[in-house]
């Protein structure tokens, strides 16, 4: 059952993982984050790359921001506009099938 990230109560506490039983083929390019599937191509830019990186169950929204945070470039966005742009980006990657939201 797959649930919208925005309809959890505490969306910056859930976890996600990638689905394992999905077959990928990723490469890095630079600091993007290329991700070929059965049908589709997906080149994830050095943000987006860093939080499919931090799909692996452990981490929640909030270590994500958190993280984007201390980069530099990003240091002078704030909690809530970062906070966002991941979870637009989850979305996006559960609509894909890519990830799912875990249990705790």
């Amino acid at each position: 059952m797959q649930r919208s990230v925005m309809l959890a109560s505490k969306p910056k506490q859930m976890t996600y993982h990638r689905f394992e039983n999905v077959k990928l083929i990723q490469r890095k390019e630079d600091k993007n984050t290329v991700i070929q599937g059965e049908h589709c191509v997906i080149v994830l830019e050095e943000m987006e790359s860093m939080i499919w990186d931090k799909c692996d169950g452990n981490h929640t929204i909030d270590d994500m921001v958190n993280m984007i945070l201390q980069i530099e470039d990003y240091s002078q966005n704030s909690y809530e506009e970062i906070s966002k742009v991941i979870i637009d980006f989850l979305t996006e990657l559960q609509e894909q099938m890519l990830i799912e939201i875990c249990e705790n």
